[in-house]
């Protein structure tokens, strides 16, 4: 009996992380600096599927399907970008904050012991 608690346990905590990540809302590019990003958007059509050209300025294109945590969602850093860390390979880049939603937005939800 306690064991079938236990998993039920470890099962709803597991999904509730889950269901707490940040992610991508469509296709969008991320650049390692604000600068060289807002550079790439304004040139956007001149990019458009020539990911090559992207990845020589030092940017990615980040999907749905990429895990992300959101480092700065406030409105403290970055005016209309957002710094994130990409979970596959630990990049801290930016985004455009309306190709992102946040499961959990400013600093108020953060619990310390």
């Amino acid at each position: 009996m306690m064991k079938t608690w236990k998993w039920l346990i470890i099962g709803l905590v597991a999904s509730v992380v889950t269901l707490q990540a940040d992610r991508i809302r469509s296709t969008t590019i991320a650049c390692y600096d604000t600068k060289t990003l807002q550079d790439v958007l304004s040139r956007v059509d001149r990019y458009k599927n020539n990911d090559l050209k992207l990845m020589q300025r030092g940017c990615k294109v980040l999907g749905p399907k990429d895990k992300i945590h959101v480092l700065a969602p406030d409105s403290n850093c970055c005016g209309i970008f957002y710094r994130i860390q990409v979970d596959k390979t630990n990049d801290i880049m930016y985004v455009r904050k309306i190709d992102v939603k946040v499961e959990q937005a400013g600093t108020g939800n953060i619990f310390r012991f």
